[in-house]
């Protein structure tokens, strides 16, 4: 039918490209990416009452996705920790009820059930060396018309609210898409904790 309106979901891990992605598909004027939708932790909350409860039990599940680390830590009682400042927030950024593990436990019952390759995986290292396949390869997937990007001097049109993040989660460059590296190295400890993750999920 003409005119009526199609609707897709596009999720990631946080800071891996979801804003970046969203302020160049929006550059196509067919196209509106927007924030946040709560949707996803309404389907996350759903299946839990299913899962844990004879009659759909209400089970806790926060509502936004919590990423507001650095603000945690400051908050912790620090002369009770074990561990270093980045491990501490490593294991904060994995706590089970927050946004980073349902997000990973998602991608994990998509795999176990075979169902992963359903999906469209977007690599962020892709997203920005190989802007042009990696969009081509998005618009192939959801069976829409392409569109002519020029990755070059476009615009947000998304406007967050980071203060409840406590950090400035979606400031994105607008001139070109290059990858910006940190300096921070994660320690030994950190890597063996978590680095199975990878080949559990992605292998």
């Amino acid at each position: 039918m003409s005119g009526v309106k199609k609707y897709f979901y596009f999720t990631g891990l946080p800071r891996c490209g979801n804003t970046l992605l969203s302020a160049i598909l929006n550059e196509n004027s067919d196209i509106f990416a927007t924030g946040h939708s709560f949707l996803p932790d309404l389907f996350f909350s759903i299946k839990n009452s299913e899962q844990n409860s004879v009659r759909f039990k209400n089970y806790p599940c926060k509502n936004n996705p919590n990423f507001f680390i650095n603000e945690r830590y400051k908050f912790l009682d620090h002369s009770t920790l074990f561990t270093d400042e980045i491990e501490t927030k490593c294991d904060l950024i994995m706590d089970k009820d927050l946004y980073i593990n349902k997000m990973l436990f998602s991608i994990y019952q998509l795999k176990k059930n075979n169902q992963i390759k359903d999906f469209l995986i977007i690599d962020y290292n892709d997203l920005v060396k190989n802007y042009k396949t990696t969009i081509d390869k998005i618009y192939d997937y959801y069976e829409i018309p392409t569109f002519n990007h020029n990755f070059k001097n476009f615009k947000n049109k998304l406007i967050y609210n980071d203060s409840v993040l406590g950090a400035d989660m979606h400031k994105i460059r607008t001139d070109e898409i290059k990858k910006l590296n940190n300096d921070i190295i994660l320690p030994k400890n950190v890597i063996n904790k978590y680095g199975h993750l990878n080949s559990i999920l992605f292998d």
